[in-house]
């Protein structure tokens, strides 16, 4: 069998060589050869397990234990169904199976054939789970009985050295032989680490923890070979498009002319960069004929008042120096965004200042635009530098992509960004609500589990890494810890610890508590976001959960991973192992039960309408809430999908917010590329969605789609126009788009509830389709302001005094009164709702000063909006509010 010395040579001593030489790793490598553990620790323990003789006498006991001392070179599911299939078969029957494996007198490839056509994976007799020894498994059993003439074979990982090292040779699929050849050529490896890098007593597990390097390396690297091809095949792709002919076809001109514009502004303010001189420019380069903002919340309100709460001298210096000094951007941005930098002033508005200055030589360097050259392969996270010195380099792979791909200079944030939204988190997990079950240590020997439980909390360590929120990747989280310990290790189990529990946990996901590989200590329910507590003296990353049980379990019949965080949910049989230790687990027991009573004293709907709405959603299926700005639309639809399940169960609740990118791809299914560039059939939110629900037709659920007539919704919603409505829930069936086959169709099941809501009060959005609106009950919610419920609330909830309710009350009711008389553009869908004074999360006393920040801060820039044409009438509004 023939290898390339030559890539052998450079992958070792590019990658290999540091980590022989680094003898304080965790997990120190042997030199020449792969790591100590697999030796002094897997090996040690197995192989006295495999002798004949042993087997002869204790099949059950030596396989058993064999698989024990795996320490995770097995997965979950390989290892439980191996272990059901070796405890349910007779002793007999397994020692002369396992013996006639270990033959070496006949030949390898009929014994291979012989064992794995005996041990074939299928359900037990005896359970709906699986069992049996599966391929991989047996090579798990050969390499611990003589780990010198069997090779180890793990699939990926044997395919990714023999990818880069057989010569004229490909690797093979089918099990037998793959193992066959994986032997022969690991085999062929290690002569060559003896003869030619000094390995001493070496054997092929030598070779497979060097391929397992070679597969972690190229899993995490951020760009392939062939990156240039895939690059351009994504890029025609995107111009096929429907986004990308409407956005060339009609938005492109308007955005051209828009930021000449603003830029025109910016030189004849120069100096005088009043608020309403930047509220002018902002709204030229923000706002598109339909009022809806290009660059999202970057120039929204929210982020102009934190700007204009900055002095105009600092802030017209900050400009001129950005903009007209004969600084270096380097030194400019490093200077503005350094100690020059003020609240809203980030990388996203400096870069769009430089980009509407000169929009060829800049690029507006937004979390969007560097993830969509992320996922491209462009940029990766090094080193800290400054900030002046990682925009050039953004800017410089920006720029040439843009020029590769013969991209216009104001098109390419078009493009970055559609890239970064649907296809930058093409790898991760998905919001679809899927439940997901997970292993967790509440710190070194369980250490904080006491707490946790009472506190209702689980947290992990690494704080040294910040906040969570503010790292995208798993590469940044290496980079963090190798400059940490000051080693050159993968770290790969403590990365992925950390990049789950700050991205992939979520709300309703199960936690199994432990402590070590074979005790469970409880179970419980995650109820929030992740969040990084500066005020904990350790273990700073947090996650709410609901601990539901507490006890001690013995699990050393089928050990738990080590590991601090395990996801489990692709092993069911573990899971349901788990379960059957751990005993009943009743999820609505780990979610607050809904107590609708006491939960309408915070919805201004009168029980006989909340209960009017509830049978009009059991009848219809499907409810849309309709309102201005501020009436509690998206609360009250989580309350309604609570109070039909009676729990605050976000398990069987769904979420999602249309808006004009939205497609039947995100929606529904379309192609994605997947880590290969290769075009892959994935399916989206509210299908998975629908599949889950059909898995559970006894329970209702609910999915709430936020902001519905934001989106193009026959577009959206496709051949599901006819699936939704409440009498072809279930009886109908039709192919959808990209089905592969006609026979493969899709239902929406009768247990699914629609809960859309919709801002009357919103300019850019086009009448709901009438085909839709057919499918649908619309319910319109009004303010709430002289309510009973809404006085005793403000009251008795927040605290606010009586004679401050009766000005809110006064002063916004007639405020809306005029709103609802100017029919001509306004009317009573632009009423201000009562959701503004109805925050239990503010900070300060509940006076004047607090109703004046609501009134300046949050209505009066809604006020200026629905007025642009009369801003003079808008100042007299706001003038009567505050008065």
């Amino acid at each position: 069998m023939k290898i390339d010395l030559k890539k052998m040579d450079e992958f070792l001593e590019t990658h290999i060589r540091p980590l022989w030489n680094d003898k304080g790793m965790d997990y120190p490598y042997r030199v020449g050869g792969g790591e100590v553990y697999l030796h002094d620790e897997v090996l040690a323990k197995a192989q006295p397990l495999m002798v004949l003789e042993r087997i002869k006498k204790y099949p059950k006991d030596s396989l058993h234990g064999a698989l024990k001392a795996h320490d995770n070179l097995l997965s979950q599911f390989e290892w439980s169904r191996a272990k059901d299939f070796i405890l349910n078969t007779p002793e007999q029957e397994l020692s002369e199976n396992v013996l006639r494996l270990f033959d070496d007198s006949t030949d390898f490839q009929e014994r291979l054939d012989h064992f794995l056509e005996w041990s074939m994976v299928s359900p037990s007799p005896d359970s709906e789970n699986k069992m049996g020894i599966n391929p991989t498994v047996c090579s798990f059993f050969l390499a611990m009985h003589d780990p010198v003439q069997y090779a180890f074979c793990k699939p990926m990982t044997y395919q990714a050295l023999a990818k880069l090292l057989l010569v004229d040779e490909d690797p093979l699929n089918e099990p037998v032989q793959r193992i066959v050849q994986c032997t022969a050529f690991y085999k062929t490896v290690l002569r060559e680490l003896e003869e030619r890098y000094g390995l001493k007593n070496g054997n092929l597990l030598d070779v497979h923890s060097l391929a397992y390097t070679l597969k972690d390396l190229q899993s995490n690297a951020v760009s392939s070979p062939d990156a240039s091809t895939k690059e351009k095949q994504l890029i025609e792709q995107i111009r096929q498009t429907d986004d990308y002919k409407d956005f060339k076809k009609v938005q492109l001109e308007p955005k051209i002319d828009r930021e000449r514009r603003a830029w025109e502004l910016l030189e004849k303010y120069r100096g005088a960069y009043t608020q309403e001189a930047l509220n002018e420019i902002f709204d030229t380069v923000d706002l598109n004929p339909n009022n809806v903002r290009w660059f999202g919340s970057l120039l929204a309100h929210p982020n102009r008042n934190l700007i204009f709460g900055t002095p105009t001298d600092d802030l017209n210096g900050w400009i001129e120096k950005l903009l007209f000094s004969e600084l270096p951007v380097e030194k400019a941005l490093d200077d503005c965004l350094g100690k020059g930098k003020f609240k809203g002033a980030g990388n996203g508005l400096a870069t769009l200042l430089l980009y509407l200055k000169n929009p060829d030589e800049n690029v507006v360097w937004v979390p969007a635009t560097e993830k969509g050259l992320a996922y491209l392969g462009r940029i990766k996270p090094g080193k800290a530098v400054s900030v002046g010195k990682k925009y050039l380099s953004f800017r410089k792979e920006a720029i040439d992509f843009r020029k590769q791909h013969q991209i216009e200079d104001r098109e390419l944030d078009w493009y970055l960004s559609y890239i970064s939204k649907h296809f930058g988190d093409a790898n991760t997990q998905d919001d679809t609500g899927t439940i997901r079950y997970w292993t967790y240590a509440p710190g070194r020997d369980a250490t904080f589990w006491e707490s946790h439980y009472s506190n209702g909390i689980m947290t992990i360590g690494w704080d040294f890494l910040g906040d969570l929120t503010n790292i995208d990747d798993k590469e940044t989280i290496r980079s963090k810890m190798q400059a940490e310990y000051g080693d050159k290790s993968s770290h790969m189990n403590s990365v992925l610890a950390c990049y789950d529990f700050g991205n992939t946990i979520k709300p309703g996901d199960f936690v199994f508590a432990k402590k070590g590989k074979s005790q469970l200590l409880g179970y419980g329910i995650v109820q929030s976001d992740y969040y990084f507590d500066e005020h904990r003296p350790e273990h700073k990353h947090v996650r709410k959960v609901k601990w539901i049980k507490k006890g001690v379990w013995d699990t050393s019949g089928n050990q738990m991973a080590l590991k601090t965080l395990t996801d489990i949910t692709n092993y069911p049989d573990f899971v349901d192992y788990l379960k059957g230790v751990i005993g009943p687990v009743d999820r609505n027991s780990g979610s607050d039960r809904y107590d609708k009573e006491n939960e309408l004293q915070s919805i201004f709907l009168s029980d006989k309408n909340f209960d009017r709405i509830l049978s009009l959603l059991e009848y219809k299926k499907n409810v849309i809430l309709q309102g201005p700005p501020g009436v509690g639309k998206t609360f009250i639809a989580r309350h309604l999908a609570w109070a039909m399940l009676g729990a605050k169960d976000e398990s069987r609740t769904g979420m999602v917010q249309f808006h004009q990118s939205y497609a039947y791809e995100d929606f529904i299914q379309g192609f994605r590329p997947d880590e290969n560039g290769n075009f892959i059939l994935k399916n989206g939110v509210f299908f998975d969605f629908c599949r889950k629900a059909g898995r559970d037709r006894d329970n209702p659920y609910f999915f709430v789609i936020d902001e519905i007539n934001r989106g193009n919704l026959s577009k959206i919603f496709g051949e599901l126009m006819m699936l939704i409505e409440a009498d072809k829930r279930d009886g109908y069936a039709l192919p959808l788009t990209y089905a592969q086959d006609s026979g493969e169709t899709f239902t929406v099941p009768s247990n699914v509830h629609l809960i859309g809501t919709m801002n009357t009060a919103d300019r850019s959005l086009a009448m709901v389709d009438y085909a839709l609106r057919r499918r649908f009950c619309f319910v319109d919610l009004q303010p709430a302001f002289n309510s009973d419920k809404f006085n005793t609330f403000l009251k008795d909830r927040i605290g606010i005094p009586p004679a401050l309710i009766a000005r809110i009350n006064a002063r916004i009711g007639a405020l809306n009164t005029i709103i609802s008389d100017e029919t001509k553009n306004l009317g009573p869908g632009f009423c201000i709702g009562h959701s503004y004074f109805c925050s239990e999360n503010g900070t300060g006393d509940l006076d004047d000063n607090w109703y004046r920040r609501i009134i300046e801060y949050e209505i009066a820039p809604l006020l200026k909006e629905y007025w642009f044409d009369n801003p003079s009438n808008a100042d007299k509004q706001i003038d009567l509010l505050l008065e």
